[in-house]
C-alpha cells in the first residue's frame, strides 16, 4: 500500500510540474528599430533575442520589428511610456529630445575620441540621466553602444573646408543641437524622417544627409550620391531603452536575464561598429563613391564658439565634460 502512495505521489507531483510549465505565461517583448534587419544593429538585435529567450527557456518571446514599421525613433519613444512598445533600440533621440543638457555627444566636431564619449555619456546615463528619462518619458535607459562616427554623403559637392558647406541644403534628425551647429556652418538643415531621406534626395529636396558610414550603406543612401565626406563629426551612442511600466512588471529573474542580454549586445555592437566601419566605406567605394578626406581640425575650430555656451548644459556638465576639450 505504501508503495502504491509513493507511486501515485510521484506522479501526481510530475503532473503538476508539467501543469506549472505549461501554465506559465509568456511574457512578449516587442523591440522596434529603424534600420533593417541586415544592418549591424539588426545582427545585435537578433543576438539579444536569441541570448534572452534561450536564457529564459521561452519564458521571454522577443519579436523585433525593423525598418521603422512600428514609426519613426520619436514616435516609438512615446510608445515606451505607453507601453505599447516594450523596447527600443534607437540613436541618441530619446536624451537630445528630453534630456538635451545631458547630451555632449550632440554637439557635431566636439570630440576625436568615440570610445571616450561612450565612456563618459554612459557614466552620465548611470549618475544623472536614467531617472530623469523615466519621469520625463516613461523608460529606462539600459544602455549605450558606441556607434561609428557620422560622416556626411552628398548628391553632388566636395566638401574639404568648413566654408565649403555654406548654403548646402542638408537632412537632419530633429535634433535642436546638431541643426544648430550645421546652420552655424551655413548649411540649410530639414528634419525628415529616416524612411524619407532617400527619396528626399532622389527628388532634390535636399543634398545630403549624414550617419555612420554602414547605415548610409545599408539604407542604400549612397545611390543618389557621389561624395562621402569623412567629417567625423559626432561620435554618438547607440541607446537601448525599456518601457519602464513593463520593466516594473517583470520577475527579478526577467530583469537580470534582459539586462545580462542587452549588456553583451552591446559589447558585441560596439565592436562590430569599430571593426566594419572600414568595411563600408570600401563597399561604398566600390558602388562609385568618391571619398574625400576633409580638414577636420579645421571644423573643430569653426564649432568652438557655438559650443562654448554655458547656459545650455545641466550644473556640473559642461566644466567636466566639454570645457577641457575646447582648449
Amino acid at each position: 500500500m505504501k508503495k502504491i502512495i509513493l507511486v501515485f505521489t510521484f506522479i501526481l507531483v510530475l503532473i503538476l510540474g508539467q501543469l506549472a510549465v505549461f501554465g506559465a505565461e509568456t511574457v512578449e517583448l516587442k523591440i522596434a528599430t529603424i534600420l533593417n534587419e541586415d544592418s549591424e544593429l539588426g545582427k545585435a538585435i537578433k543576438l539579444f533575442e536569441n541570448l534572452t529567450e534561450e536564457r529564459s527557456k521561452g519564458e521571454i518571446d522577443v519579436v523585433p520589428y525593423f525598418s521603422a514599421v512600428l514609426g519613426d525613433e520619436k514616435s516609438v519613444v512615446e510608445q515606451l511610456g505607453t507601453e505599447d512598445i516594450e523596447m527600443n533600440v534607437g540613436g541618441s533621440g530619446i536624451i537630445d529630445w528630453h534630456a538635451p543638457s545631458y547630451s555632449i555627444s550632440s554637439v557635431p566636431f566636439m570630440y576625436e575620441s568615440g570610445i571616450k564619449v561612450m565612456e563618459m555619456m554612459n557614466k552620465i546615463i548611470d549618475e544623472r540621466i536614467r531617472d530623469l528619462i523615466i519621469e520625463r518619458v516613461g523608460a529606462r535607459i539600459l544602455g549605450g553602444s558606441l556607434r561609428a562616427p557620422r560622416n556626411l554623403l552628398t548628391v553632388d559637392r566636395k566638401i574639404l573646408h568648413p566654408e565649403d558647406i555654406k548654403g548646402l541644403t542638408m537632412r537632419l534628425p530633429p535634433y535642436p543641437s546638431w541643426i544648430k551647429a550645421w546652420e552655424a556652418l551655413g548649411a540649410h538643415p530639414t528634419s525628415i524622417p529616416a524612411a524619407e531621406q532617400f527619396s528626399a534626395m532622389q527628388m532634390g529636396v535636399v543634398k545630403a544627409t549624414e550617419n555612420p558610414v554602414s547605415v548610409l550603406y545599408s539604407l542604400h543612401l549612397y545611390e543618389p550620391c557621389k561624395y562621402l565626406i569623412l567629417t567625423e563629426h559626432l561620435h554618438e551612442l547607440r541607446i537601448w531603452s525599456i518601457s519602464e511600466k513593463f520593466y516594473q512588471k517583470l520577475s527579478d529573474k526577467h530583469k537580470k536575464i534582459i539586462n545580462d542580454s542587452v549588456a553583451e549586445a552591446i559589447d558585441w555592437l560596439t565592436q562590430r561598429n569599430i571593426e566594419s566601419e572600414q568595411e563600408y566605406i570600401v563597399k561604398l567605394e566600390d558602388e562609385g563613391v568618391q571619398v574625400v578626406i576633409p580638414d577636420q581640425k579645421a571644423f573643430r575650430e569653426k564649432m568652438k564658439p557655438i559650443i562654448d555656451i554655458t547656459s545650455d548644459w545641466a550644473p556640473g556638465i559642461f566644466e567636466e565634460y566639454v570645457k577641457p576639450y575646447l582648449e
